[in-house]
């Protein structure tokens, strides 16, 4: 390095100081910085083609990438950093990665949900799927709760439509109880009643069904077939007529 003490890098013009890494020139022996040889990747007196070489004891045998400027052996013919060929021959082609070949337009198509199926199907007839999921709800969770909007909101109709008579009668009676002789706070009671009809009636109803059924069983034909129409499916326009009169005894009576 000594040698190199006072002469300036003809790339930056800058002079050698002591502990600049310098390299020179494989055939014209020019100094230069070896960050500049790097970024100029190669010698800078005109029409050299001479190679990086190391200076110090321990470069040895070694030249330096002018691409990125890792030592290597001298006689290599490829830098084993960068990949750049040190002496011309042109470098190993790599096989550039094709991206795997997707359509251009995928439709989502989600799965279809099947309908549940379950013993009380032919008795039900109306809306067989939706009970299906709360009965089996209610078996998996070991409980006898399981929310029914139409039973909390229209209680004795809605028991009127699946022909649960006497529940609708036990519901008409108190509710008009409550209302006529508590006023404000038997309608308000008799809501929260509603409520926990609603909270219920999925269980009450299967129950209803198992019960209806089990007597079938033990009837024969033809009065199993009349009994089990006149107590199962759904009846929208008895359930309608029956809301009807309800309605005008309401009125009338200034419920």
């Amino acid at each position: 390095m000594s040698e190199f003490l006072g002469k300036t890098c003809p790339y930056c013009k800058t002079p050698f100081k002591e502990g600049d890494d310098v390299v020179i020139c494989s055939v014209c022996e020019m100094p230069h910085h070896k960050e500049c040889w790097v970024e100029n990747q190669e010698c800078t007196t005109f029409g050299c083609t001479g190679t990086i070489q190391g200076t110090s004891a321990k470069n040895a045998g070694m030249a330096f990438c002018p691409y990125c400027g890792t030592p290597h052996t001298v006689g290599d013919s490829f830098c084993g950093t960068c990949g750049n060929s040190l002496n011309g021959t042109p470098a190993p082609v790599r096989p550039t990665p094709v991206p795997p070949a997707y359509p251009t337009h995928q439709t989502y198509t989600p799965p279809v949900q099947q309908p549940l199926t379950g013993p009380y199907d032919a008795y039900i007839q109306q809306n067989t799927d939706f009970y299906n999921r709360k009965f089996r709800d209610m078996d998996t969770g070991n409980s006898k709760a399981s929310w029914n909007w139409a039973a909390f909101l229209i209680s004795p109709f809605w028991c009127i439509y699946r022909k649960m008579y006497v529940h609708a009668a036990a519901l008409f009676i108190a509710a008009s109880l409550l209302s006529g002789l508590l006023g404000w706070i038997g309608t308000v009671l008799c809501w929260a009643g509603y409520a926990v009809f609603g909270v219920f009636a999925n269980h009450l109803y299967r129950d209803y069904l198992k019960k209806v059924t089990d007597f079938a069983s033990h009837v024969s034909e033809p009065a199993k077939s009349k009994y089990l129409a006149a107590r199962t499916g759904a009846d929208m326009n008895k359930a309608a007529l029956i809301s009807f009169i309800a309605c005008v005894i309401a009125v009338l009576l200034g419920l």
